[in-house]
């Protein structure tokens, strides 16, 4: 058996960076737009009450496996499946193929605990609930966890694409589990209701794992059957149990704060949910993790040859762009976003008090998105070199903070809407991790990576576009704050003025424009020239 062409298939010398950046934030754009409209079609087919809230307990462990596997399988698998590919085609369809093997029995055995321990697990997770919608949690979480096999499963073949360095698709791939959804619940003869939604969870999952395994096969993956796992393959086992106990504590967290809210106004626990996934897919996935990926392989190949100052410029390269997007995003969805989202989801069963609640939580959630982007390059470093325990002391630490800063802001709240503790007690978590992150990754660098100087003009371009969205929202007719449309309508125009004045701001500023914080010179090394 033997795998397309290396040479064939490796990029030019000078690829930049920029162009598979592009590519995945392109597919995670795809992925974006149809988890939009997932969340906005469940709002309006179901609203936010209790029997959601019921929902989203079922299915808060199976999606947050879903959540916080991907980040853990691009950064251990797609440097390691990277390096193997450079070395052989064969060997590393044999060292996959172990690690679905793997992936598949554990899952299973996730998904046998849940089904057993659904019910004691709903009542642990959201003891605030009532006897009627906790009967209802327990049932559907049943379901909930079949999914769980099928979506790890997904996560390795897309890290087998991304190692390819074909980031689009393996991007896009998420976007099939939320389309399969919104179709399954359209076509779906009579009333909607929360069990036909969380059977099309099911169906979803089984679609996309169809869809990445094609995806993998495209770029010469063959499964091998009876292939025992080699030393590398139980090394690599070794080094994903710190970024999947990390994903754990991460994963608790989210849990902790749903027993939060399961004591609030009945659906709080929806609307924070709606919040997380969000603001999720803004950062996280449409540009952080694009970015952060499209960095890593050549990250790792470099330290791989010990090219230390081609490295330091990855890492700052890397830094700069993302400090930029991440400050940009913040102003746009806390000026913007926020009355975008309101009036979308007041479209539906949702009330207006609820979805302008959600609006404001999202604005809260988006103070977070500098430390988030900030960790995820710095600590890519440590990934790249397979070193994951800086990644899991930054977990604990951020989840110390978090914890103890949600205790002190219950105990201590006196104002209303008290749901809003939750981001502000993650986004001063963020800060935790980011502080951490920069000092391991200074250590490891041996020099500053980051240049404040170099951040002056770019953060002055976005302060003169959050001006400008600021007085757009000041001086727009009163009426449309009146109506779901008309917020939909500000959100949108207030948008456009500031991504208009961000641009003409960062060529007026900015040598080059936004291309001058863009490494068009970075080289990606190929066979060529190692």
């Amino acid at each position: 058996m033997s795998g397309p062409d290396l040479a064939a298939s490796a990029p030019a010398p000078t690829t930049s960076l920029l162009k598979e950046s592009r590519a995945g934030g392109a597919g995670s754009a795809v992925a974006l737009v149809a988890g939009l409209a997932l969340d906005l079609s469940l709002a309006i087919f179901l609203g936010a009450g209790a029997e959601t809230d019921a929902l989203f307990v079922a299915l808060r462990i199976p999606l947050g496996i879903a959540v916080f596997f991907p980040p853990t399988a691009i950064q251990v698998l797609v440097p390691a499946i990277s390096r193997w590919v450079e070395v052989d085609v064969e060997s590393a369809n044999s060292n996959t193929s172990s690690i679905l093997r793997a992936t598949f029995l554990f899952s299973g055995l996730v998904t046998l605990i849940g089904v057993l321990l659904s019910h004691h697990l709903v009542q642990l997770l959201a003891p605030g609930l009532n006897d009627s919608s906790l009967s209802l949690a327990a049932n559907l979480s049943r379901i909930a966890f079949l999914t769980i096999p099928a979506a790890a499963l997904s996560q390795v073949f897309r890290s087998y694409r991304h190692a390819r360095r074909q980031h689009g698709l393996a991007s896009a791939a998420q976007a099939i589990l939320s389309l399969t959804i919104v179709t399954f619940l359209v076509v779906s003869p009579g009333a909607i209701n929360v069990t036909i939604v969380v059977w099309a969870y099911l169906v979803g999952n089984v679609a996309q794992l169809m869809l990445t395994w094609l995806l993998a096969r495209t770029q010469g993956f063959r499964f091998e059957w009876g292939v025992k796992a080699n030393s590398e393959v139980k090394g690599l086992g070794v080094s994903s149990l710190r970024p999947l106990a990390a994903s754990a504590i991460q994963l608790g967290l989210r849990l902790v704060e749903q027993m939060v809210a399961s004591f609030l106004a009945p659906g709080s626990i929806t609307i924070l949910t709606y919040a997380n996934r969000l603001i999720g897919a803004v950062g996280g996935t449409l540009f952080f993790r694009p970015i952060v990926t499209a960095f890593l392989v050549p990250m790792s190949k470099q330290h791989a040859l010990n090219g230390q100052d081609e490295e330091e410029k990855l890492v700052r390269d890397g830094v700069h762009i993302l400090v930029f997007v991440s400050f940009a995003l913040t102003a746009l969805v806390a000026i913007a976003g926020s009355s975008f989202v309101s009036g979308l989801f007041s479209l539906g069963d949702m009330s207006r008090h609820q979805a302008v609640l959600l609006g404001l939580i999202v604005a809260a959630y988006s103070a977070s998105l500098p430390s988030a982007a900030l960790q995820r390059i710095l600590l890519a470093v440590s990934f790249a070199r397979l070193d994951t325990r800086p990644y899991l002391r930054n977990t604990v630490y951020g989840a110390m903070a978090n914890l103890l800063l949600l205790a002190v802001l219950m105990m201590s709240w006196e104002f209303s809407n008290k749901v809003l503790i939750v981001p502000i007690a993650y986004g001063a978590a963020q800060l935790v991790n980011t502080w951490h992150a920069y000092r391991v990754t200074r250590l490891q660098i041996g020099v500053p990576v980051i240049n404040v100087r170099r951040l002056y003009r770019p953060l002055a371009a976005i302060a003169i576009s959050a001006a400008a969205m600021i007085l757009s929202i000041t001086f727009a007719p009163e009426i449309w704050s009146q109506s779901p449309s008309g917020l939909i309508a500000q959100g949108t125009s207030v948008a456009f003025v500031g991504l208009v004045v961000l641009a003409l701001s960062s060529q007026t500023l900015l040598k080059g424009g936004l291309r001058s914080l863009v490494p068009l010179d970075s080289v990606v090394p190929t066979e060529s020239n190692v």
